[in-house]
């Protein structure tokens, strides 16, 4: 009873485990039924079946122990420096936090617990410090006023203050007092920067002139001024105040003088183009009295009095073209009647006089055309003339017809002689030469451009490849060349590049025909096995091997050939190495003991040797584990009937000879046939036997098997010989 409820109870507690979690209660569940199996004995150990679940909660838990142990170590070791700064913070709460987690001994036997708490000490130390120094540079600012060394106690106190985390900030109490101080340092420095700001307008005006960029600046500055406060009025210097009134008045000056010297610019623009009459004699005049009226600073502003000048000079320059241009008229007006070739002195002589006119003077002469005109009808008699004699001579020129060098000099001819008027026409003597140069030209252009044209397809051709197109401009190109005459094959320059680009296609098609033998052949292979592959891999290398380089550049699947080369080569290696284990492991036979030993260990050796693939293709693999799974358990029996020892009479013997002849009925009957020592068992059993046997008759008479000197038999009585319970050596 009480071993079923030791048993029962150790399965109830292992039970009562549940989910392992590192926790107390967790730790607790797990000593408890931890304490429950320590109290079974080891003989009735077989009868708590659900020991492995106690054994994975230690394991489990242990884990989560070392876990937890080596996060709290890892967040200590992590917090290094100790800084007043947020990540530092962070760590060292992390650190605290991996500690408080900590479960019984975990805690207690942690080694560092003083670097957190040093770090937390130092940490606070470096926060307090951090909030004195930003209330100590507050209060060191003092009174406000505009001057560096008030901007920077503001800044140094400003950046005090935010080395302070923002969740410590309200520990700094006097935070209003460097808010104060920062926005009437900005309002200072704002009203300084406006005064600034409108004496930089001031001081860029410089010097004052009457230019629209100089009244821009003038009322730049007069506009910043007006719009100062009066605290920032106070801030512009005197100097520039009056600097500025002073740039208004000059400014006010130069725009009266130059509104004066503009009236008189304008009298001198009215003058305009100057013409030979009175009203520009007029404003001429009205310009030079207004200009000489005006004060030397105000004709120092008139840039265009050269304007003036230059409309006297042009006037008077006007007068005398004018009396040039009449008398050149008069010699035109001589000319009278054209012909040819009497007038030919009196249209000189006025060309002469006409072309000895200045540019301004010859605008002057009414009657231009009429000489122009008594010019042209004079050179068209001698033209046509002349005409008439270019056009033979053109024609004389083109000789004998080639093509195309004659073409030039045909066209030149018969363009010349259509651009002929019909009187011209009419005395060219050598019109039919030119018609019979013409029909020549044309039939041999005919054949140059037959020619051309098969020419041309030939050189379409191109780079011949083994393709459609490439083949129908090789036919292309044959049939037109076919259909010359013989005259314009003859033309044909290039017709080797024809039957060059036919032989070459005859032998790409070779080449692609015999290149796809080869491609059919690899995507014979299919799928990679061992051996039945082999055949098909090795033909398909042989015929790549014998392509030439040009075809085994169009063998586009080469790939798949060398992967079938390499996927065979693996999987031919995989089998050779899986039959070497297969016959490693047949070759341990019948288990025997301990002989077997060598050959089980050389099988299991090899198969764990192989790859995952190799093992895959080993098919006797429960034989190897089978036989080490029989060796083992005759080992095991065999190595408990050694231990027994010496028998005497005590539980230590009475368990190890119980526990051999356990191990030893668990035994198949093949593997009981192994145990050579199995005869050492049966006399252990029987010396302890007799030893009980001794223990339980220790008065009285002892029954003493005397050889057959002990025995004495009498008319078929068997009567035994009895000695009193002496020691051994007196029996």
């Amino acid at each position: 009873t009480l071993k079923t409820t030791a048993i029962n109870n150790a399965i109830a507690e292992i039970n009562a485990i549940g989910e392992v979690k590192y926790t107390a209660d967790s730790l607790a569940l797990i000593n408890a039924a931890d304490d429950a199996w320590g109290k079974i004995l080891e003989e009735d150990a077989e009868f708590v079946t659900n020991l492995e679940v106690l054994e994975k909660a230690i394991t489990d838990y242990d884990a989560l122990s070392a876990e937890a142990v080596n996060d709290y170590n890892e967040k200590v070791a992590a917090i290094g420096d100790v800084e007043y700064t947020k990540t530092c913070k962070d760590k060292i709460d992390a650190a605290r936090l991996a500690y408080d987690t900590l479960v019984g001994e975990d805690k207690t036997g942690v080694t560092n617990l003083s670097t957190l708490t040093t770090a937390e000490t130092t940490y606070n130390t470096l926060k307090t410090t951090a909030i004195n120094n930003a209330i100590a540079e507050i209060n060191a600012i003092g009174t406000v006023v505009y001057t560096e060394e008030c901007h920077t106690k503001i800044t140094t106190a400003r950046s005090a203050y935010d080395v302070v985390l923002e969740e410590d900030q309200a520990e700094v109490t006097n935070v209003q007092t460097l808010i104060d101080a920062e926005n009437l340092y900005a309002k200072l420095k704002a009203d300084h920067e406006a005064a600034e700001a409108t004496t930089d307008k001031i001081n860029a005006i410089g010097e004052v002139a009457y230019t629209e960029a100089s009244k821009t600046k003038i009322d730049a500055a007069k506009d910043a001024y007006n719009a100062l406060t009066d605290d920032q009025k106070a801030l512009v210097k005197d100097a520039d105040k009056q600097a500025l009134v002073d740039a208004e008045n000059l400014y006010n000056k130069l725009k009266a003088d130059n509104e004066a010297a503009a009236d008189v610019a304008a009298k001198i623009k009215a003058i305009g183009t100057v013409t030979y009459t009175n009203e520009s004699k007029a404003l001429i005049d009205a310009a030079r009295e207004a200009y000489d009226a005006l004060t030397a600073d105000q004709k120092a502003l008139v840039k265009d009095v050269n304007t003036l000048t230059g409309a006297e000079a042009a006037y008077n320059k006007l007068k005398a073209d004018h009396e040039a241009a009449d008398a050149t008229t008069d010699k035109i007006n001589a000319i009278g009647d054209v012909t040819y070739p009497a007038s030919k002195d009196a249209i000189e002589d006025a060309r002469e006089a006409y072309d000895a006119l200045t540019a301004d003077q010859k605008p002057l002469v009414t009657n231009y055309d009429t000489l122009t005109e008594a010019e042209a009808t004079y050179d068209k008699l001698e033209e046509d003339a002349n005409a008439a004699n270019d056009v033979d001579d053109l024609i004389e020129a083109i000789g004998t017809v080639t093509y195309p060098a004659s073409e030039n000099a045909i066209k030149a001819a018969r363009e010349a002689y259509d651009a002929l008027t019909a009187d011209q026409k009419a005395l060219v003597t050598k019109l039919d030469t030119l018609t019979s140069a013409e029909t020549t030209y044309a039939k041999s252009k005919a054949d140059a451009e037959a020619a051309k044209t098969v020419a041309d397809k030939i050189n379409a051709i191109g780079t011949v490849t083994y393709t459609k197109e490439s083949k129908a401009l090789i036919d292309a190109a044959r049939l037109a060349y076919d259909a010359l005459t013989a005259d314009q094959k003859a033309l044909v320059k290039d017709v080797n590049t024809l039957t060059g680009a036919e032989a070459a296609y005859a032998k790409l098609k070779a080449d692609a025909e015999a290149a796809k033998a080869v491609t059919d052949k690899i995507n014979t292979i299919g799928t990679v096995t061992y051996p039945t592959s082999e055949n098909a891999i090795k033909a398909a290398r042989a015929e790549y091997d014998a392509l030439t380089a040009d075809q085994k550049a169009l063998v586009t699947n080469l790939n798949t050939l060398t992967t079938a080369e390499t996927t065979y080569a693996k999987l031919k290696a995989d089998a050779e190495a899986a039959k070497a284990t297969t016959d490693k492991i047949n070759a341990i036979g019948k288990v025997k003991y301990p002989a077997s030993k060598t050959t089980i260990e050389a099988a299991r050796a090899a198969y764990d040797a192989l790859t995952t693939d190799q093992k895959a293709l080993v098919t006797n693999v429960d034989t190897l584990t089978a036989a080490e799974a029989t060796y083992k358990d005759v080992d095991d029996v065999y190595k408990k009937i050694n231990e027994i020892g010496t028998v005497t009479y005590s539980k230590e013997s009475q368990e190890k000879i119980n526990g051999a002849r356990e191990a030893y009925d668990k035994l198949t009957e093949e593997e009981k046939g192994l145990i050579t020592n199995y005869k050492t068992l049966v006399s252990d059993e029987a010396q302890y036997s007799k030893l009980e046997n001794d223990s339980k008759s220790n008065t009285g008479w002892s029954i003493g098997l005397i050889a057959l000197g002990g025995i004495i038999i009498v008319a078929g009585v068997v009567y035994v010989i009895l000695y009193p319970n002496k020691k051994k050596e007196e029996k």
